[in-house]
This record gives structure tokens, C-alpha cells and sequence, in this order.
């Protein structure tokens, strides 16, 4: 038998789990974690024997089972003993003693021994329990949390507004008792004759499959009949199933603490069954065009078939499609086809064409008639009572929707001719069929930068202008290749020197002994799997693209060699993006979710998460910023707004630090640091109606797709624009929104044009549809298990499973049938095990530089739009010509 030597036990420190040779102590006022007496480190993840600081430059310089690392006290590096070995730096050996292991230590008989790696075994109350592992007691009221994992069962981590925090609050159904939530009645089976399922096709005919709450099961009910109650009833509850009227909606009710099913303005009834309201006036069988908009659970709604106006005041039947006036340069207009008419304040019908909003003639697909744009077939010639133009003014070209024009202009009412006509982009001149560049335009018309430019925009003029991309000057229009050498640029790798080339007579970064690369990036020659002491313990050595290379594990964040336990955060849900509003949905239908965003002046589209701080951002389309939050909705905050004209999709690399977006004005995909705010175009030109974008962290890519309607397709760069592709360009419609599945390694989207949804697996380049039946698909995500996307049309999220392919229940919005469904996101409690070269230190980029990843492992640095590379070294950019 053997004598274990036990060593303390890990403990938390602000909510981080410190060194086991660490202990929690208060620094300058702030609490941290700090290395016993006698080692060195951080305190979190290294706590070291105090080394003799012998100075070093490579591993070769110190003793067997060391290296050469930097010492932050010092500024300089000096000799660490590897991990797994214990010393001075100079004297390093293994340890004599034997790993603490749970059969070493005394819990409490409420709490759990958890062995998290050698020499770090902890005890862990279980749920229900509070406490340091070795004494539990019951835990009080509602406690906080950052997880629901920490909470007890038929309890869940939501945000508590009254304490501003997250805590564990009771399911509904059930209430606290002590530690506990217990069922609010007693809990029993379901009644005898009942049958459990699990879907609608378990049950009979004239049965479905309801949750019923006092079991807590689901189980076979009848089918709500659709007729008046002949007495008072509890409200429908709908979160489950659709049984509310055509001129109903469903909705969350404060109150009752349930969705219930209420009727629009103009009707009665119990949401279940609305009839009109009687008016005095004879019944009628014509159906009114527009109707007031009703406000229900704090939103504007209109009854089916109806959609409701810019003003969100009145409901316009969607059958009829019927227009309202609008006011354009001070005057009330009606569009192509109808007549202002003062008395009523409406549009009326001409007869001279037929109006539509779908497409040329009214054809859903957008073709056009075969008599020509703009006039009905059976409605004779077009209108020609446009007042005659000056010599110097092209003709008024009617037209009725964008198709009928040049792809640069766009179908505007006239209210000089009073009727529709193409109208060229500005910077672009003639009639709207034929639009050519303004001489005098900038380069986002003019597309004239050089190739090694970007056009960017430029917030002192509020103009775009080329700018040279790193490594090359001028002014835009000319570029030439910078030669300096790296002795003045200062830009190699981290295990690179900058060595004079006698062949070449200049300078150049070569990778140390030891190491191979191109002097930038460099890797170890003997990769991890010839020597898996290169990777951390808390990693493991994966085929790569080009060999093995180390990846931290799960639970853990860093560049493989160096990993670190990664934050945890509450996670666990869906967040939608519902135009005014950010909504928290769970993924079990019967849970209740909640707006975590609610600002009536936003139009929110793109979301994404930052899995490392749990956070989100999202594009604001009216704001025309980004935007950004925690997860519950807190800390919120304006990430980039100026030269935004029109966001719409939104990706974080959460590794490297910086955010993606498209801007669909513009025509730009534009990145910024989460750690400075400085920006940089990445992909400025060939781009027509960018929509949905996604990046790969771990394999230094980017991909976006264009709504180019002649020629649509996705497309495919490195993090820093580079090495552009098209990745799809057949069989696609009208892609939208894009995700990235790092469990399978496969690019996934949505395409209303298609009505599908699709994913392409990035590995073996095969391509496979999840939906082929999806009504008009925009928002995706994507979890361990499932494949979630919104709907347009039935405004519900849609589920499939990834394993099975088999579709699981709808889920529905709090907010109900108010608003389009856009971007959705899959909150994640840790980050995906990918890494690449910025995830540390910045890649060794300058403090005012973009660290951005390729796609061969490399990575470029990159001053911000506005800013240049100094002669004297591309980590110092310089503003407007001017030292910074």
C-alpha cells in the first residue's frame, strides 16, 4: 500500500476555479487568485517552483524537461519546467508523489468527489445544497446562478429583473419549498383510459397530443371544439397548440401567467371563437380593405389576411392588395395604376393596369408579361399623360417593381410625371434602364481601386475611397509593394528571427531550431503526435489539414499548448431576433421564453453569439449599428455604428476576437475588434445583395450569401479577405441566413427561394437538404442535437433532428404572430474546440492591428480602414498621414 501525499483542494474565486496550488486572497481590493508561497504563476492555471530566472531565447538554451517561455514579471523569458514536471527551470523531474484521487478525500454526504484532472479533485454539493463540498445545507429561496445545471429539478437560471441577476426560479406549475420545487398540486398520473404519447399521430383520429400539467406528462385529450362554450371557461391555452380563430392571435398574458387566445379589434368571442362585432349597419358580404390595427400584450397585430402598415395603425387586406396613399415631396400619392382621391383619402383603381406587389403582372415567380412591364395584357397602352421632359432629362421609364429596371436603379414614384418610373442609384446616370457611372462618383461606384486595394468608407468625408491593403502604398488607385525588411518592419512570428540573407541581400523572419514555417507562423518540426508533451494536459493531439496539431479539450479554451478552463454561462436556449424585439425562446415548447430586448425604434435582423464572454450581437437595421448584450439582455451596449448603411448578417470569431457583418447597401463585409472597436473591410467589391454570413474560427474562413436574383450563390474567403471563391452557385434561390455545425464540420443555411434548407459539409464537399417542404425560411441554428430555422410565412420556429433527420415540435415566439421572424441563434454554454493562430497574444499583432486568421494557418495584420502601416513597422499605423 502506498502513502498518498494530499494536496489542498481547488477553490473559487469570483465564481473562476483557482490553481489547486493557489488560494483566494484579496489584492489592492479585488479578490484573486494567487500562487502559494514559494511558486510563480497566475494563480488560475500555472503555479510553478520560483525558476532562478535563467534568461533564455529557444528551449535548447535550458535544462532537460524545460523551456523557454515569458515571464511577465521579468518582461524578458527565462526557463520553466514542462508541465508534469516540477523544479527551478534548470532542475527539472518528475513527481515522487502520487495524484489525489477521489478515494483520498471526505465529502459531505450531500455533495459529489469530481476528479477534474491529477491533483485536482473536488467536492461538489449536489443539487439543492449549498456549500464548500465538505458541509451542504439546503439551499435557501431562490439562489443565483449562472447555469441551470446548478439549479434543482423543475427549476430553471432566468433573468430576475427585481434582483438584476440570474437566479433559479420555479417552472411554472410548481413553487418553492426550501431547496426544492414541488408541483403546485400534488402531481398524479393521468386519468385511467388515457393514453401517454408523444406526437399527434400516437393518438386517435378525434384526439391530439396536449401536455397536461397536474401529471406533467403528455397524453391524448380531445380535440377543443371550435363552438361557443355554453359557460365561463378557463382561456384556450395555445402554447401548445394552434387552436386560436382566424381572427385571433396567441399571446403570453401577464395575469394569467399562460398563453391564451384573444380576439382582434372588430370581433368578440374567446380568441377560440371570434365573430364580428355588430355595427347597426345591415351585414354585408363585401369584406372591408382596412381595418384598425389591434393592441394585444403590448403589440400591434391584424387578423389573418390582413398586414399591417408602416404607421402600425391600420390592417390592409393582403387578398385585395389594395395600397394605401403615401406622402412623397409634400404631396399625397397613389402607386402606378390608382388615383388619389381627396374625399376618402385612398387609392382608388384606374382600370388602365393592375396593380401588384409580388412581381411584374402580379406572377409570384417575377416573370414578366409577355405584352412588356408595366401594363396588363387586357388593360391596353400604358398611361401617357406624363407632363413632357427637357431635352436635358431622360423619359420617364414606367415600371412597376425593381425587375423592371437596371440592377442599378430602382422602381421610385415620380411625383413631377405622377407615376412609377426607374430611378438610377446615386453615382450612377440615365433613365433607369440604362444606368452608367457618374465620372464623378467614388469607388464604390466606380470600382477603380487597384487590385491590391479595398474600397472603404471613410467617416471624416462620409465618402468611400481605396486604400492600400498591408504590405503595399499609395494612394488606392496605385499601389506598390512595400520592401522593407522585417530588421524595420518587426513582424515575425513568435518563434521566429529576423536573419539577414545573404543570397537575397535583405532581411527575413526564419523559424527558430526546432521549428519550420514561413518565418510569420511556425510550428513545431516533430509535430504532437510524434511528441504529444506539446500540448497541454488539458488538450489533445487532432489530425489537421496538414498533419496533427493540439486542441484544447472540451471545457477548456486556448491555442492547444496552452489551455485554460473556459467560462461557463448560462446558455441552454434559443434568442430571436423579432424585429423591435430580442426574445429568449426554450427549446422545450411547453417553457415560456421572454423578450431580453424590447426597443420599438430597432429593426433587429442578424444575431450571433460570443460563446467566450456569453454574450450576443445583433444588426439593427434602423439604427444601422451593431449591437451587443449578455445573454439575459443586460450590459447592453453599441458596438459600431457610422458608415453602417444597411446590416444584415452578423458572426463572431469568438477565438480571434473580432466581429463580421454585411452591410447590403454598401455592398461590404467589414470586421472589427471586440478588444479596440477598429475596423477593416475585408470584401468591398463583386458583391450585389450580401445577406447572411458565418466564420469559421478553425479554418480561417468566412462565408456569406449574395442575393444576386440572376445569379445567386454562396461564397467563400480567408478571415482577411484573401483567396476568394464561390462556393455554391446552382440550385439556389434566394439564400438567407448561414451556420456553421462544428459538430459535423458543415456549412448549413435557408432559402425562401427554394423553400429549404440545406448544409454542405466543408470536409468531403457533399451537399444534403435537412427541408425540402420549409414555407419561407430566413434565421437558422444549430445545437448539439438539432437544426432549428424561422418561418416568414407561419411564424414559428421550425426543429429537425440532426441524428434522424425526423422534425420535432414548432415552437412559437412569446410575442406571437407580431412581426417577422428573423436571425435566430443557439446560446452554447462553452465555446466549440477550434483554435487558430490570433488566439493568443493577438497573433503578435500591433495593440492597434486586426489579428485576422487565412485559411493555410497563417494570419495577416492589418491597420484599420483609415490608417496605414509606417515605414518603420506595420504594428504602428498612423491616421490621415499623421503619427498617432
Amino acid at each position: 500500500m502506498r502513502c498518498v501525499v494530499a494536496t489542498p483542494l481547488a477553490v473559487l474565486c469570483e465564481g473562476i476555479e483557482c490553481h489547486p496550488a493557489a488560494d483566494c486572497r484579496e489584492v489592492e481590493g479585488v479578490n484573486q487568485c494567487v500562487c502559494n508561497p514559494g511558486l510563480q504563476g497566475d494563480g488560475y492555471t500555472v503555479c510553478k517552483t520560483q525558476p532562478v530566472e535563467k534568461g533564455c531565447e529557444t528551449f535548447a538554451d535550458c535544462g532537460p524537461n524545460a523551456e523557454c517561455d515569458f515571464a511577465e514579471w521579468l518582461g524578458t523569458k527565462i526557463c520553466f519546467c514542462r508541465e508534469g514536471f516540477f523544479g527551478d527551470g534548470v532542475n527539472c523531474s518528475l513527481p515522487t508523489t502520487v495524484a489525489v484521487l477521489c478515494g483520498d478525500v471526505v465529502c459531505s454526504s450531500e455533495a459529489e468527489c469530481i476528479e477534474y484532472e491529477a491533483n485536482n479533485v473536488r467536492c461538489v454539493c449536489k443539487q439543492g445544497y449549498v456549500g464548500d463540498g465538505a458541509s451542504c445545507e439546503p439551499a435557501p429561496g431562490d439562489i443565483p446562478c449562472d447555469s441551470s445545471e446548478q439549479c434543482t429539478a423543475h427549476a430553471s437560471c432566468e433573468y430576475a429583473p427585481s434582483a438584476d441577476r440570474t437566479l433559479c426560479l420555479c417552472d411554472p406549475g410548481y413553487r418553492r419549498d426550501g431547496g426544492q420545487c414541488v408541483a403546485t398540486e400534488p402531481a398524479t398520473g393521468p386519468d385511467p383510459g388515457v393514453s401517454q404519447c408523444l406526437v399527434h399521430t400516437d393518438c386517435p383520429a378525434d384526439q391530439r397530443c396536449e401536455y397536461e400539467t397536474a401529471s406533467g406528462l403528455f397524453v391524448c385529450m380531445p380535440v377543443p371544439s371550435m363552438e361557443p362554450s355554453p359557460g365561463p371557461a378557463d382561456p384556450a391555452d395555445c402554447s401548445v397548440a394552434d387552436v386560436c380563430s382566424l381572427n385571433g392571435v396567441c399571446g403570453y398574458d401577464v395575469s394569467r401567467d399562460a398563453f391564451i387566445c384573444t380576439c382582434v379589434q372588430g370581433y368578440r368571442g374567446d380568441g377560440v371563437t371570434c365573430e364580428p362585432e355588430p355595427t347597426g349597419v345591415p351585414p354585408t358580404d363585401a369584406v372591408p380593405q382596412i381595418v384598425e390595427a389591434s393592441c394585444i400584450f403590448g403589440f400591434c397585430v391584424c387578423p389573418d389576411g390582413y398586414q399591417l402598415t408602416d404607421d402600425m395603425e391600420q390592417c390592409v387586406l393582403e387578398a385585395l392588395q389594395t395600397p394605401l396613399p403615401f406622402c412623397y415631396e409634400g404631396v399625397c400619392s397613389c402607386p402606378l395604376t390608382y388615383k388619389y382621391v381627396p374625399e376618402t383619402e385612398t387609392c382608388e383603381a384606374t382600370g388602365e393596369g393592375t396593380y401588384d406587389t409580388k412581381g411584374p403582372s402580379g406572377r409570384p415567380d417575377g416573370t414578366k408579361e409577355p405584352d412588356g412591364p408595366g401594363v396588363s395584357p387586357t388593360a391596353g397602352p400604358a398611361p401617357t399623360d406624363a407632363p413632357t421632359r427637357g431635352p436635358e432629362e431622360p423619359a420617364l421609364q414606367q415600371c412597376r417593381s425593381d425587375d423592371d429596371c437596371n440592377e442599378n436603379a430602382l422602381c421610385t414614384y415620380s411625383a413631377s410625371g405622377g407615376v412609377y418610373a426607374c430611378a438610377c442609384f446615386p453615382g450612377y446616370l440615365g433613365d433607369g434602364i440604362t444606368c452608367a457611372p457618374d465620372p464623378d462618383a467614388d469607388c464604390s461606384v466606380l470600382k477603380d481601386c487597384h487590385p491590391e486595394a479595398n474600397c472603404v468608407y471613410d467617416q471624416a468625408t462620409d465618402s468611400n475611397r481605396c486604400q492600400c491593403r498591408r504590405g503595399y502604398e499609395g494612394d488606392g488607385k496605385e499601389c506598390v509593394q512595400v520592401t522593407l525588411g522585417c530588421n524595420l518592419l518587426d513582424n515575425c512570428g513568435e518563434r521566429a528571427e529576423c536573419q539577414y540573407v545573404a543570397d537575397e541581400l535583405r532581411f527575413r523572419c526564419k523559424c527558430r531550431p526546432g521549428f519550420s514555417g514561413d518565418g510569420y507562423t511556425c510550428q513545431p518540426s516533430v509535430s504532437c503526435y510524434d511528441d504529444p508533451r506539446q500540448c497541454d494536459l488539458n488538450a489533445a493531439c487532432v489530425p489537421d489539414l496538414d498533419g496533427f496539431r493540439c486542441v484544447c479539450l472540451k471545457d477548456f479554451v486556448g491555442d492547444g499548448r496552452r489551455c485554460t478552463p473556459a467560462p461557463r454561462h448560462e446558455g441552454g436556449f434559443l434568442l430571436l431576433n423579432q424585429g423591435t424585439a430580442v426574445v429568449k425562446v426554450p427549446y422545450e415548447a411547453r417553457k415560456r421564453g421572454r423578450p431580453v430586448i424590447l426597443d420599438p425604434t430597432q429593426t433587429a435582423v442578424g444575431i450571433d453569439t460570443d460563446c467566450l464572454e456569453g454574450r450576443f450581437f445583433w444588426t439593427d437595421v434602423a439604427g444601422r449599428k451593431i449591437r451587443s448584450a449578455a445573454y439575459n439582455g443586460s450590459q447592453r451596449v453599441e458596438f459600431a455604428r457610422g458608415g453602417i448603411s444597411s446590416p444584415e448578417g452578423v458572426s463572431v470569431d469568438f477565438i480571434s476576437r473580432n466581429v463580421y457583418w454585411t452591410d447590403s447597401s454598401r455592398d461590404a463585409i467589414e470586421a472589427a475588434s471586440l478588444s479596440t472597436g477598429n475596423r477593416y473591410t475585408i470584401i468591398s467589391s463583386g458583391l450585389y445583395n450580401v445577406r447572411g454570413v458565418a466564420v469559421h474560427p478553425g479554418r480561417g474562413t468566412i462565408y456569406w450569401a449574395d442575393w444576386n436574383r440572376r445569379e445567386p450563390r454562396i461564397e467563400r474567403a480567408a478571415l482577411d479577405g484573401s483567396n476568394r471563391q464561390v462556393l455554391l452557385d446552382s440550385g439556389l434561390g434566394l439564400p438567407n441566413s448561414l451556420a456553421i455545425d462544428f459538430a459535423t464540420d458543415e456549412l448549413c443555411w435557408t432559402d425562401a427561394g427554394t423553400k429549404s434548407v440545406e448544409c454542405f459539409s466543408l470536409l468531403r464537399r457533399t451537399r444534403r437538404a435537412v427541408a425540402k417542404d420549409a414555407s419561407y425560411p430566413f434565421g437558422i441554428a444549430i445545437t448539439d442535437d438539432n437544426i432549428y430555422w424561422t418561418d416568414w410565412n407561419d411564424k414559428k420556429i421550425h426543429m429537425v433532428n440532426k441524428a434522424t433527420g425526423e422534425k420535432g415540435k414548432s415552437l412559437r415566439s412569446v410575442l406571437g404572430t407580431s412581426g417577422k421572424l428573423y436571425g435566430l441563434v443557439a446560446t452554447p454554454r462553452t465555446c466549440p474546440q477550434v483554435t487558430n493562430v490570433c488566439g493568443r497574444q493577438n497573433g503578435g499583432c500591433g495593440a492597434e492591428q486586426l489579428c485576422l486568421p487565412t485559411d493555410n494557418g497563417s494570419r495577416s495584420c492589418v491597420c484599420p480602414d483609415r490608417y496605414v502601416s509606417e515605414p518603420d513597422g506595420p504594428s504602428i499605423c498612423q491616421r490621415n498621414g499623421n503619427r498617432r
